[in-house]
């Protein structure tokens, strides 16, 4: 499990054959879920929802951009390779605690 979100995440740094180190933990993290959900449906039809819904959200940040400016929040990048720094560590930050929730869910239900 560990090694196919390690693969997994390292495929998703590379953009135009540059590293862009700093999405890898939110990708491995990603993977650990991707993984928890084909184990748990024992299909990998549900993991491949979840990465097309991930994949859509991520472009839909840049297509919305006009309206975050409005609002105030620049998430303009200079080489459009990747999100700012703050937005990727408050996405780890909701995903670990989503992750959390689910967990401690689950240990009630057991």
């Amino acid at each position: 499990m560990l090694i196919s979100t390690f693969v997994f995440a390292a495929f998703h740094v590379i953009v135009d054959q540059s590293l862009t180190l700093e999405r890898f933990p939110a990708t491995f993290l990603l993977g650990l879920v991707l993984c928890g959900i084909r184990l748990s449906s024992g299909s990998i039809f549900p993991g491949i929802v979840m990465h097309a819904l991930s994949n859509g959200l991520l472009l839909s940040l840049k297509e919305l951009d006009p309206v975050f400016q409005f609002v105030g929040l620049n998430l303009t990048v200079e080489n459009e390779s990747s999100l700012p720094a703050w937005f990727l560590a408050t996405s780890v930050l909701i995903s670990c605690m989503g992750a959390g929730v689910v967990w401690a869910g689950r240990k009630r239900g057991d």
